[in-house]
């Protein structure tokens, strides 16, 4: 990717774009690699402004850097969409609550582990492991896969990452598949309440 030609102003817009659906909610979590030739400071220069300004001004938090990786190697970027779905493959809201749909369900050490250290993600009550939510209208087959339920405090998609890479890097076996068709990142969100509509 060359950058001939592009004003501060350009750079800076060209990147910002899934960044912010995805940081704002607009867009499900889905890997975001930035990746330039060895020697291109694009990305740098992008991710330098997105600390250095917004950041340091607190229009994001620390824990929406996880949400996209700038990087020159091919293999890294390979490596990062596949172990984002490693475990986790996918999410739905249902009514106020968040299920996070994942390829092996969480052990009850896992379970306790989250409400520990990521309670910040919790509007109110607790993790809990599930089923996912049945009555799905894209892909059935969704609905025998595991889940992690719980009330999403609005807003937190970056430390939402955060957990999924916690999940992701957890010691368990897991299939070696990508999703297809979208699955992992399905647009737009689904959203749905509990009469399915």
């Amino acid at each position: 990717m060359q950058n001939v030609g592009l004003s501060a102003q350009s750079q800076r817009s060209y990147g910002a774009g899934p960044f912010q659906q995805i940081q704002t909610g607009k867009a499900q979590l889905m890997p975001v690699v930035c990746l330039a030739p060895e020697g291109n400071p694009f990305w740098e220069n992008w991710d330098r402004y997105i600390r250095d300004t917004m950041l340091a001004q607190g229009m994001i938090s620390a824990s929406d850097l996880n949400l996209y990786k700038v990087t020159h190697s091919v293999d890294e970027a390979v490596e990062e969409i596949c172990h984002f779905y490693r475990r986790y493959h996918s999410y739905r809201f249902v009514n106020n609550r968040l299920f996070l749909r994942l390829t092996q369900p969480v052990t009850d050490e896992e379970l306790e582990f989250l409400n520990v250290e990521y309670s910040d993600l919790l509007e109110e009550g607790q993790f809990t492991a599930c089923e996912s939510p049945h009555g799905e209208r894209f892909d059935q087959s969704l609905e025998s896969l595991p889940a992690l339920t719980f009330v999403f405090r609005w807003g937190q998609y970056g430390r939402l990452r955060e957990m999924i890479n916690w999940l992701n890097d957890c010691e368990i076996e897991c299939p070696s598949f990508v999703p297809e068709h979208g699955e992992g990142g399905r647009l737009p969100v689904e959203f749905d309440d509990l009469n399915g509509r």
